[in-house]
């Protein structure tokens, strides 16, 4: 049983550093983008950027910790960690599970372009 906590904690943290690396990526490109924008001064530019910034980073970023949170209970085996983990994955079990439903109907619709001429939109489903 230890091993296979263990095993959880690993990838817990292995997928907690990756949402914190692609936070940390969308941020710093959002606010490299600043100096590139074309319409206004960079002052009346960094509120929308920040905005932009924490609206794509934020979420993914917390995430991430909390991710790495719950491996860390999940090492350490502490008492809450079975409840801790239903909660989490409960609650991200519909959106992953969405996800999975607007990806195939995508992959049929690109079918059915692909089919009748088109195909503009299929690498959109990929």
């Amino acid at each position: 049983m230890l091993s296979v906590m263990r095993c959880l904690a690993l990838l817990h943290f292995a997928w907690g550093l990756l949402l914190l690396l692609i936070a940390t990526y969308f941020g710093v490109a959002m606010l490299r983008a600043l100096p590139h924008l074309s319409s206004g001064t960079a002052w009346t530019n960094v509120p929308g950027v920040v905005l932009l910034a924490a609206a794509y980073a934020l979420p993914l970023g917390t995430l991430g910790f909390w991710m790495i949170v719950l491996g860390r209970w999940a090492w350490t085996i502490r008492p809450r960690l079975r409840l801790a983990l239903l909660i989490t994955h409960g609650a991200l079990l519909l959106p992953g599970t969405l996800a999975v439903v607007v990806g195939v109907y995508s992959m049929r619709a690109a079918e059915r372009s692909t089919a009748s001429g088109g195909g503009l939109l299929s690498p959109l489903a990929a």
